[in-house]
């Protein structure tokens, strides 16, 4: 996280938030999920706790879903690496992580 004023939001001026723009977007968790929880254990254990705030998700919805969108980071984080793979042992390998993960994601 950038620690800069850009960063900070100020409530009544008496509550401060951290805000970290970088990843700030509007769309589905079901996006967001695959990008923070590397397997489907941590992927329920968050569902279970949005669950005990009150957002319940039906376990086939909630794998259904899993299973289209853990393929999507894959698909956006492979665009770097297909520009330099054959000079950079580095971006190879990452290449064919993403590629697995476009081919065999985590959710399905």
């Amino acid at each position: 996280m950038d620690w800069s004023n850009l960063n900070v939001l100020v409530k009544g001026n008496d509550e401060v938030y951290f805000i970290d723009w970088e990843e700030a977007r509007y769309g589905s968790l079901f996006m967001d999920i695959p990008m923070r929880c590397g397997s489907l254990q941590q992927a329920g254990s968050y569902r279970r706790y949005l669950e005990s705030l009150g957002f319940s998700i039906a376990d086939q919805h909630f794998t259904e879903r899993f299973a289209v969108a853990s393929r999507y980071p894959g698909l956006g984080f492979m665009c770097w690496n297909l520009g330099v793979w054959q000079q950079n042992e580095p971006a190879w390998n990452g290449l064919l992580q993403y590629m697995d993960m476009v081919t065999r994601p985590l959710f399905s």
